[in-house]
C-alpha cells in the first residue's frame, strides 16, 4: 500500500511545476513530496526526475 501512495505522489508532481506546487495539491509538505519520490525510486531502482537549477524533468 505505501507504494501506491507513492505513486500517487509521483503522478501529481510529474503534473506539476516543482514538488513545492504537488504539495500544495496534495496539501502535504515538500519534505513529503520528496520522501515519497525516494520511496519509489528506492522500489524502482532507478531516478525519476532529473533536477536542474530551474525545473525537475
Amino acid at each position: 500500500m505505501r507504494h501506491l501512495k507513492a505513486f500517487h505522489v509521483f503522478h501529481v508532481a510529474a503534473a506539476s511545476s516543482s514538488y513545492s506546487e504537488a504539495a500544495n495539491k496534495l496539501n502535504i509538505t515538500h519534505g513529503a513530496v520528496s520522501k515519497q519520490i525516494k520511496v519509489l525510486e528506492h522500489f524502482l531502482a532507478q531516478p525519476l526526475f532529473v533536477s536542474t537549477e530551474e525545473v525537475c524533468v
